[in-house]
């Protein structure tokens, strides 16, 4: 184990276990090596390595930075648009000000593959119940519609505003349950 980091092997030297786990299959459920899946094998340190691949360890930082988000997403980018093509990523921000410039909220969000996705959605408690949420999603839509995508989606707790987003013409696409513990996280869609 690396100081600060936990680190598991990926690989070992046992010719035998490499020459076993290199016959394996892809399964239904993943990669099928007799009883043991690969995720049981790295759950008892256990590793594999098929046939000319460099070893890796898994880490774990104390302090994930920006620069450990992106060597995540880096080869999900390049797998994503190598399937998909350009997803045309535009950040989405509409903001609330006061008289005096102040911030009282606002939307932020990204279009990304022909959907605008509303990440965040917040009034000041000040200005609540005045439409301001309202005008804000009205505005998202019309930068969506404006922009070719196909429809908005957003996610929210069930302590938050399903209830809004469903007068807006929004509907439930999925639920996560104990999301937290003992409630729920909704994923709404509006499609035009």
């Amino acid at each position: 184990m690396q100081s600060g980091r936990h680190a598991t092997p990926l690989a070992r030297n046992n010719s035998s276990e490499v020459k076993q786990l290199s016959k394996c299959g892809k399964g239904g459920a993943g990669f099928q090596c007799g009883l043991q899946t690969i995720a049981e094998l790295c759950q008892f340190g256990a590793a594999f390595q098929p046939i000319g691949i460099m070893s890796l360890q898994i880490t774990i930082p104390e302090a994930p930075s920006d620069a450990d988000r992106d060597a995540v997403l880096a080869p999900l980018r390049e797998y994503n648009v190598s399937q998909a093509g350009d997803p045309q990523l535009r950040p989405v921000a509409i903001l609330l000000k006061d008289d005096a410039g102040a911030s009282a909220g606002g939307l932020w969000g990204k279009i990304a593959y022909d959907w605008l996705f509303v990440e965040l959605l917040a009034v000041s408690p000040k200005h609540r119940g005045q439409n301001y949420g309202t005008a804000l999603m009205h505005e998202a839509e019309r930068i969506a519609r404006e922009a070719g995508c196909l429809g908005l989606w957003l996610d929210t707790y069930a302590f938050q505003a399903r209830g809004f987003y469903e007068k807006l013409g929004f509907t439930v696409f999925g639920t996560l349950e104990d999301h937290p513990k003992g409630s729920r996280r909704f994923f709404l869609q509006k499609r035009f």
